[in-house]
């Protein structure tokens, strides 16, 4: 999809929480894992948000919005 639209990995946010989204946070410009992900997860993610149910990707959606 990135190069269908023309926008390099260093331009993307990816979130995961498990062992399967570790080449995906890996491969973007910015990893961010949820806090009860797996330690590996935690370890490869530039930040990490709440875990589910606390509004972790709202806010962090809110402030990728707010720094544009």
């Amino acid at each position: 999809l990135c190069g269908r639209l023309g926008i390099s990995e260093r331009d993307t946010v990816a979130v995961g929480d498990g062992r399967n989204d570790l080449p995906m946070l890996e491969w973007a410009g910015w990893g961010v894992a949820v806090s009860t992900a797996a330690p590996e997860v935690l370890a490869a993610a530039d930040r990490v948000i709440g875990p589910p149910g606390s509004a972790g990707i709202a806010t962090l959606v809110d402030e990728l919005l707010s720094s544009r």
